[in-house]
């Protein structure tokens, strides 16, 4: 495993700038709206966190950017987890979900560090227009934004699994359905919350029951309006696994 600077030589970091800023964009990385990198995570012992620290603000200082320069966390506080990560932060507005500020709409270079998904969709609507760097933590599993975004690794690393979107085929013509549904209203819209519980339902009474985090991770990777809508979907069919009753929002049983 060797960051994307040993490639070009650890102290040569005039190379790593050569090498950003005369790329050209591709569209196999490229989502629709930003440009998206990835770095190994929490998850991963393999690595040292601090040379991962070392080459993500390596990336936002030489990332060619119209905007600002921004670093996204679940809470500023965590700047202060470790003495490499308060030092590199110094220089960057550092914005989380409970502690936002006004930024250039477009254009921006984005670094999110240990985002859960709350702090990764902050940072997604931050990069519109521009590039975002995502260092995975612990909370939550961000493999559906690599594989959704088409991420570029930054380090030679072996992409996060997949597991989640290799379901039983009949797991996921339910949780297409579902999504095709209502999934842009975060199930919900009219229906959506009914139509995804029978579903479900009728999905375990068949037998299926993967994890739930396989489940809300395929959500993810297909598309809603935002992680609530997945995390919603999440709860409901846990629920429905401890069998749990629902209702519509009239108080009428699911």
């Amino acid at each position: 495993m060797r960051p994307l600077e040993r490639t070009f030589g650890y102290n040569g970091e005039q190379r790593l700038a050569a090498f950003l800023c005369g790329r050209r964009f591709r569209e196999s990385q490229m989502t629709s709206r930003y440009e998206s990198y990835w770095l190994p995570g929490l998850g991963n012992d393999d690595v040292d966190p601090d040379e991962v620290i070392h080459s993500a603000f390596a990336w936002l200082r030489r990332e060619p950017c119209n905007g600002e320069r921004l670093v996204v966390m679940n809470a500023v506080s965590m700047t202060s987890n470790t003495a490499s990560l308060r030092q590199a932060s110094a220089n960057y507005p550092v914005i989380s979900p409970r502690a936002r500020r006004r930024a250039r709409r477009t254009g921006n270079a984005v670094l999110a560090i240990w985002p859960a998904h709350e702090a990764l969709e902050l940072a997604e609507g931050l990069a519109r227009g521009g590039s975002l760097c995502v260092v995975p933590g612990s909370h939550d599993d961000l493999g559906h934004w690599i594989q959704r975004t088409s991420a570029q690794a930054l380090w030679e690393v072996t992409p996060p699994d997949d597991d989640f979107l290799r379901l039983d085929e009949p797991v996921r013509s339910v949780i297409d359905s579902i999504v095709a549904f209502d999934g842009h209203n975060n199930f919900s819209g009219a229906g959506g919350k009914e139509e995804a519980i029978r579903r479900l339902r009728i999905m375990i009474g068949d037998g299926h029951r993967p994890d739930p985090s396989a489940i809300e991770n395929y959500v993810l990777a297909r598309g809603t309006g935002n992680f609530k809508g997945a995390r919603r979907m999440r709860q409901w069919y846990e629920g429905l696994l401890e069998g749990q009753r629902f209702y519509d929002y009239a108080r009428r049983p699911i």
